[in-house]
């Protein structure tokens, strides 16, 4: 699986040594104040599951955002089936659209910044059209599951 992870440069420390960690890092490019790090990583549950932690702990390393991820401003949108383009949430901000594994990873930060114990967390949907696995990722906490992506517009 090829993710292309989409950050400002204050997470890219964390990206840079995560990225490495999960798999091969393919590419890096730089697209104004976005940097973005592609990483291949096996198509499997648990190295999926290590991806989205990072993509939580790119978002902790961002600023904090100004306003709380579910009155922002930014809306859900699905990628195309075989595209991953993973985004913190400056980047959200940015382009007001983000997907599953950005919308949980964000609000698992947000909620973690307020002291909660929050994961985005993957969820197994079943077969793609292709074959591959096809996940789902919300956020977890105590009080139970939480799908940004529904309150947003999935």
């Amino acid at each position: 699986m090829i993710i292309a992870l989409d950050t400002t440069a204050a997470a890219l420390p964390v990206v840079n040594g995560g990225a490495s960690a999960l798999g091969r890092v393919v590419g890096r490019t730089r697209m104004g104040p976005i940097m973005r790090t592609v990483v291949e990583i096996p198509s499997e549950p648990g190295f999926y599951q290590a991806a989205v932690d990072l993509l939580t702990l790119a978002n902790l390393a961002e600023p904090p955002p100004k306003a709380a991820l579910l009155s922002g401003g930014v809306r859900y949108a699905q990628e195309p089936y075989d595209q991953e383009i993973w985004q913190t949430r400056p980047v959200l901000d940015t382009r007001g659209l983000g997907d599953c594994e950005d919308l949980a990873a964000a609000y698992a930060a947000e909620l973690i910044r307020a002291g909660t114990t929050a994961r985005a967390v993957v969820v197994p949907e079943g077969m793609g059209p292709h074959g591959g696995r096809l996940f789902h990722v919300v956020t977890a906490t105590k009080a139970g599951l939480f799908d940004p992506s529904k309150e947003l517009g999935m």
